[in-house]
């Protein structure tokens, strides 16, 4: 089963075909109008429609999307006619994910903040890798800490964490998580 776009997407995967089409009447490529897309953001990408009879087909085929790089790119919508006029249409922002199936090695989906929250606990309960003794912290290992400086950067890392996995949560639609909940009992 196949789901034809009618707008651009929110977000795609670099290596994959992405493909929609755009019906805007007071545009159509009868009258000599193409509908383009200008993405900056990690590069600079330029895509141009095809003629799909009045409507714009837009593609994005593997060979080509598999040479984006991942990011957040803000995009401009606009047209452009036979006769030299330009119309911007509208501006946004897409997110162009990694190829994974391209990656070679090992994947770490941890972000730094968790990366180094997590070697801070292994540190603190004597569990920790060779990597996480070394990873620093201004300029010092961490298995050079002091117990009292280790609490410190927990608490610090442990914040920033927090903050992302909250971002990410309202990124997915999802509540912040940071509700406070009241609880009253009558004497």
């Amino acid at each position: 089963m196949s789901t034809t776009l009618t707008n651009i997407p929110t977000s795609f995967r670099a290596g994959d075909t992405v493909a929609w089409t755009e019906s805007l009447s007071d545009y159509t490529t009868t009258d000599g109008w193409t509908l383009k897309f200008r993405f900056s953001g990690p590069q600079q990408i330029d895509v141009a429609s095809t003629a799909d009879g009045a409507a714009h087909a837009i593609t994005i085929d593997a060979a080509t999307s598999g040479g984006y790089i991942a990011g957040v790119y803000q995009f401009q919508r606009y047209v452009e006619n036979t006769d030299g006029r330009r119309i911007t249409l509208q501006t946004g922002s897409v997110e162009i994910l990694e190829n994974l199936t391209a990656r070679t090695g090992v994947y770490e989906g941890r972000s730094f903040a968790r990366r180094m929250l997590d070697a801070i606990e292994a540190v603190m309960e004597g569990r920790a890798t060779q990597r996480q003794k070394s990873m620093s912290i201004k300029d010092r290992a961490i298995e050079l800490l002091s117990p009292a400086e280790l609490v410190v950067e927990r608490y610090r890392w442990q914040r920033i964490v927090a903050q992302e996995e909250q971002d990410a949560r309202i990124a997915q639609g999802q509540p912040a998580g940071n509700r406070i909940v009241t609880r009253f009992e009558l004497p």
